[in-house]
């Protein structure tokens, strides 16, 4: 089996040095790998080309920026092999990774095999992130997934119009032709792209469910979120008291359940700074989602989202 691996990439010369070296280590080594360079303005290119001449499988290609999905589409149209491989900077899988979605494909005969990431946090700020927003526990993703070029050819490439979310209406559009998927469960691959700001939490929630809006995902999430938010405005004019009981359930809810039951010790989390710096990023992430979601049906009813790539 002769595999391509894509990666996206934007102002990636920190992290990219420690991808391709772990992608040239790994025990089944790919056949080439395509860096999809988003008109960075670091040193991405260079650090390619610098791999490129040492004599490596690695060659840089020129994308735009917009999002993943329009790097991932240029990369698997230039690649020259039939079986594609993603992945996304910040992820560094173990050196069994690409062997382990070969011998799962060849063991199921199955047209694509998902792998699973973790996101690993450094701080605690970004462990508290990551137990309100993904849990402890790996997760199925399209990046560091192996897929055979027929199935991009069978329901299409990745939307260009989102510059988020697009993985997710991939999966859909997947899931809605070949009715399962098949899931590598081991090894896990190690995701250190983990938001360590505010600001680009509060940036990415809203974009992320914007473009959720567009891609007509997350529709339970929208009634649940727009009705929880119209009935929270409803009874702060009308019977503001009843709030406080609301507030402590969501504490617990937020703080307290929803983490446990995605991994996360209980033993961490009832630390009183770790508690409250939860339920800030819970707050700040769930408010984030009602204002994405208002703005993308806004701009869906007025017609000013850009057209599908």
């Amino acid at each position: 089996m002769r595999v391509s691996v894509v990666i996206p990439a934007l102002n990636e010369e920190q992290d990219l040095p420690g991808l391709l070296e772990v992608l040239l280590a790994q025990t089944c080594r790919p056949d080439e790998i395509l860096v999809v360079d988003a008109e960075s303005t670091d040193r991405t290119s260079e650090v390619v080309a610098q791999w490129a001449q040492s004599g490596s499988p690695v060659r840089c290609i020129k994308g735009r920026r917009g999002g993943c999905g329009i790097g991932r589409n240029i990369g698997i149209k230039a690649a020259k092999n039939g079986w594609i491989a993603l992945l996304d900077c910040g992820m560094l899988p173990p050196p069994s990774w690409l062997a382990s979605l070969e011998a799962m494909h060849h063991q199921t005969g199955a047209p694509a095999v998902f792998g699973t990431c973790q996101y690993i946090p450094k701080t605690v700020f970004q462990r508290a992130l990551c137990a309100v927003a993904w849990g402890s526990r790996p997760v199925p993703v399209v990046p560091c997934s192996l897929i055979d070029r027929s199935v991009f050819e069978t329901i299409g490439y990745f939307r260009e119009d989102l510059e988020a979310v697009e993985d997710q209406e991939w999966t859909q559009r997947f899931l809605g032709h070949f009715g399962n998927r098949c899931v590598m469960s081991e090894p896990v691959t190690p995701h250190h792209d983990v938001p360590s700001q505010v600001s680009v939490v509060r940036r990415k929630w809203l974009l992320y469910h914007q473009c959720a809006v567009r891609a007509g995902a997350l529709r339970r999430d929208q009634i649940l979120y727009l009705g929880g938010a119209a009935g929270v405005v409803v009874l702060a004019a009308t019977f503001w008291q009843a709030l406080i009981p609301l507030v402590f359930m969501y504490g617990a809810l937020r703080g307290v359940y929803l983490p446990i039951v995605r991994g996360t010790a209980l033993n961490w989390l009832i630390r009183p700074s770790h508690f409250l710096r939860m339920i800030g990023l819970a707050a700040l992430m769930d408010t984030m989602k009602v204002l994405g979601f208002l703005k993308g049906r806004y701009q869906l009813a007025c017609g000013s989202f850009p057209r599908k790539g």
